[in-house]
């Protein structure tokens, strides 16, 4: 089956290169007949003409490029329509899950329909204690509305079959996609499971507490009347 990795980058020029080649090192080792599609809106760095030498390059890679910021869930949604893999991963632009663990992962499809790499499945992880506490609270509000068991539905690498996320349509633009998704999926009767995977978090990251964290909880909130 063939794996398409998703990958949303904003203002990446210091690390999509580095992401690329690790990624692509860990799908040649296992012998995957993979593609890799990089999208980038709004950027004001050079993360738009890095991937497109990357695609140059490599013709398993795709480079989308759009002028204004939309957000992770609309770039997410853009390189999903894309893709053409039977397997698709939603990955995020510093990788900070361990891709050793990638076989495994992809294994796992094979009896579930959604694979979430868990930072809180009893894996090494390093995380500041805000972003703990933050991510947790979060968690247990998701839980009380929708009932989802996901312990880290916030997770950066998440896996489906296609025909999961063919079956959802449309999501949400923003950060919020992710527990959009999950809502979906659960009234829709699909298997997920939750894999610990060692993590490493990245100071400096695209998601602010404070400035994107509010947002998100009203999105979520209004995810609730519609789901």
């Amino acid at each position: 089956m063939k794996v398409s990795f998703l990958i949303p980058c904003y203002n990446e020029e210091k690390i999509i290169k580095g992401t690329y080649s690790k990624l692509k090192a860990r799908c040649e080792a296992l012998k995957l007949d993979y593609e890799i599609i990089i999208e980038q809106d709004g950027s004001t760095d050079r993360t738009g003409e890095i991937i497109d030498g990357i695609a140059k390059q490599n013709k398993r890679v795709t480079s989308l490029s759009f002028p204004q910021k939309h957000g992770k869930g609309w770039g997410l949604f853009e390189a999903f329509e894309a893709s053409k893999g039977g397997a698709i991963v939603f990955l995020d632009a510093d990788a900070p899950f361990d891709l050793s663990h990638l076989a495994e992962l992809l294994g796992k499809l094979k009896g579930f329909d959604i694979v979430i790499a868990s930072r809180y499945a009893g894996k090494e992880r390093k995380l500041p204690l805000m972003r703990v506490l933050a991510s947790r609270s979060y968690n247990m509000i998701n839980r009380l509305l929708f009932h989802i068991k996901v312990r880290d539905t916030q997770s950066s690498m998440q896996l489906f079959k296609r025909k999961v996320l063919e079956r959802v349509g449309s999501w949400s633009g923003g950060f919020d996609y992710n527990i959009e998704i999950l809502a979906k999926v659960k009234k829709m009767g699909f298997k997920t499971v939750e894999v610990g995977v060692p993590y490493e978090h990245r100071s400096g990251g695209r998601f602010s507490i404070a400035k994107d964290g509010v947002g998100m909880l009203i999105n979520t909130m209004k995810l609730f009347t519609k789901v």
